[in-house]
């Protein structure tokens, strides 16, 4: 028996480099509330989406979205220290293999892809969960047990150490605000309950990656709960998302496709001379390949016969302009001034 029901819901169309917005509704089917509620973001396409100061925003809610910034940066340098910790205990070969085996991805890695991870070993679930901040204590184990082990001169152990006060200075700030008097009563973990039948939604913003053609991406998170009996519980949840080419692509690719055009037809004709003719032609097929290409582009509401919608596109477009471009001017001349 489901004990809640997971729905995410994303925007109908997603392009490169766009600011999107994902909401997660939590529905508790069980016939008692269901408290300690919270939701992890596993696997998501680009970056978070910086969060910018709202005029409806109280100076608790910024703190909050300080706190919660700072024991993320915190947890990762945690999770980092481990990794390091695992490969210096790694033997000779398998410590090699780790390392050209990231090296390798590195090199071959598309420069318009999805984030990586940036981690040479994947840490297992069990270790992820180890390393998350819950309270106050959770970090001073963390600290003692990982972060300690690092050189004292380590960037990364300097670097949790001044995330350390500042979410110290912070939290104390929250404790003179909520009068609990202690930094150490405050979770640091944001949790919710929701009654039976109810239904609690969750935004998350990103970031799109940069992206030359369109490219399926997933969402995943994970929601923990516990029940009446105090019984935790897990359940994941995912979605596919549809990310289309990012805005810029298409005159870009008309551009260079202009350029190719253009340049292959004038040596053909025997009339590669770099006169003024010959830029003044150049400049007048690449206009006409990015208005084209504009002309073109595929839209959410688009019912043209021919669309355009990623570099490759926005390359023979732009071609096709290059190579034809004096025909079409004078089929537009004798359009619009006959």
């Amino acid at each position: 028996m489901e004990k809640i029901k997971v729905d995410i819901k994303t925007p109908k169309t997603i392009f490169g480099n766009e600011n999107f917005t994902v909401i997660v509704e939590i529905t508790n089917l069980l016939d008692e509330p269901i408290d300690s509620l919270s939701i992890d973001e596993l696997v998501f396409p680009g970056t978070k989406a910086t969060l910018k100061e709202h005029p409806n925003y109280s100076e608790l809610d910024i703190l909050t979205e300080q706190k919660n910034a700072i024991v993320r940066e915190m947890e990762a340098q945690v999770a980092k220290a481990y990794e390091r910790q695992r490969i210096r205990n790694m033997s000779g070969m398998t410590k090699f293999l780790h390392l050209y085996s990231y090296f390798m991805s590195a090199l071959f890695t598309p420069v318009f892809s999805a984030k990586t991870t940036g981690t040479i070993v994947e840490l297992p679930y069990w270790a992820k969960e180890a390393c998350r901040i819950l309270d106050w204590d959770d970090v001073i184990r963390l600290e003692k047990d990982i972060i300690d082990n690092e050189n004292e001169n380590s960037f990364l152990k300097n670097m949790f150490l001044i995330n350390k006060d500042k979410l110290r200075r912070c939290l104390e700030t929250i404790a003179a605000k909520n009068h609990t008097g202690s930094i150490v009563k405050i979770d640091l973990e944001d949790s919710f309950s929701v009654n039976s039948g109810e239904t609690i939604a969750f935004p998350y913003k990103y970031k799109a990656p940069t992206l030359l053609k369109s490219k399926e991406f997933d969402l995943q998170y994970k929601i923990s709960f516990k029940d009446k009996e105090k019984t935790s519980s897990n359940q994941s949840a995912g979605e596919i998302v549809q990310i289309n080419a990012s805005p810029f692509t298409i005159p870009l690719g008309a551009f260079v496709g202009a350029l190719a055009g253009y340049t292959i037809r004038a040596i053909s004709q025997l009339d590669f001379s770099l006169s003024p003719k010959f830029w003044y032609n150049l400049f007048g097929s690449v206009l006409l390949a990015i208005i084209f290409a504009f002309l073109t582009k595929k839209s959410p509401t688009s019912e043209k016969i021919i669309t355009v919608e990623d570099f490759v596109g926005g390359i023979v477009s732009g071609a096709i302009a290059g190579l034809f471009s004096e025909t079409l001017i004078e089929k537009i001349s004798t359009l619009f001034f006959s």
